[in-house]
C-alpha cells in the first residue's frame, strides 16, 4: 500500500535540493565576483525609483530586522505562542530563531563579502558587518515566514488573522528590496537570503509537522 506521507516527502526532498543548489550557486558566484555588473546595475535601477514616499517606506519595512529591536520582537512572539497555550509552537520558533542568528553569523564571516560603498551606490546608514547573505532577508523569509505558517495553521480564520499574515507576507516580500534601496545589501545578497531563508522555513515546518505526528498535534502541557 502506497504511504500517503511519501509525495510529501519527495515534494520536501526536491524543494530543499533546488533551494541548496540555489544558494550554493549564489554564493560560488558571490565568491567569484565581489563587486560584479549585475548586482551594481540592480541597486542603480532600484534607487532610481523617484517615489516621495519610498525612503520613509523601505527604512520602516527594514527597522524590526535591525538589533535590538529584531531581538525584542522574537522573544516577545515567541513567549505569545507560549503565554496563548501554544507550547510547541513556541520551542520551535525558539529553535528557528537561534538556527538563523547562528547560520547568519557563520556564513557571513566565511564569506567576508564587504557592503556596498557610497562612491558605487547610494547608502543610507553604513553598516560594518559582512554582506553576504542579507542577515534582514533571512530573519524575514525564515522567520517571520514560520510565524507566518504557524499563525495560518492554529488560528481559525478571522479578520485579525488575515490581517497579520497579510502583514507578514507585505514585509517578507518589501524587505529584499528595502535592502538594495538603502544600499545595505548588494542584490545577490538579497536572493541568498530568500533561499537560505527559504530552507530554513521548510526544514522547520518538516519537523514542527513531524513532531506533531509523532507525540500528537495536541498543545503540549
Amino acid at each position: 500500500m502506497l504511504n500517503p506521507t511519501a509525495p510529501l516527502r519527495l515534494v520536501f526532498k526536491l524543494s530543499l535540493l533546488i533551494l541548496a543548489v540555489g544558494f550554493v550557486a549564489v554564493t560560488s558566484w558571490v565568491i567569484a565576483v565581489p563587486h560584479g555588473s549585475f548586482d551594481l546595475a540592480i541597486s542603480l535601477a532600484v534607487q532610481s525609483i523617484d517615489l516621495g514616499f519610498l525612503p520613509a517606506l523601505m527604512t520602516l519595512v527594514s527597522w524590526p530586522g535591525f538589533f535590538p529591536q529584531s531581538l525584542i520582537i522574537s522573544v516577545c512572539i515567541i513567549v505569545a505562542f507560549f503565554v496563548a497555550g501554544y507550547r510547541r509552537e513556541s520551542v520551535f520558533l525558539l529553535l528557528n530563531g537561534v538556527a538563523i542568528q547562528a547560520l547568519t553569523i557563520a556564513i557571513k564571516a566565511l564569506i567576508h563579502r564587504p557592503r556596498p560603498s557610497p562612491d558605487m551606490v547610494a547608502v543610507v546608514t553604513l553598516l560594518s558587518d559582512y554582506s553576504f547573505p542579507s542577515g534582514h532577508v533571512l530573519l524575514y523569509c525564515g522567520f517571520f515566514g514560520f510565524v507566518c505558517f504557524l499563525v495560518w495553521s492554529v488560528r481559525k480564520p478571522s479578520v485579525i488573522r488575515s490581517l497579520a499574515l497579510g502583514f507578514l507576507v507585505i514585509e517578507i516580500g518589501l524587505v529584499g528590496i528595502s535592502r538594495v534601496y538603502l544600499g545595505a545589501h548588494w542584490a545577490s545578497d538579497v536572493i541568498g537570503g530568500y533561499l537560505l531563508g527559504a530552507i530554513c522555513l521548510i526544514v522547520s515546518i518538516h519537523f514542527y509537522r513531524s513532531s506533531k505526528a509523532l507525540f500528537g498535534s495536541g498543545r503540549l502541557a
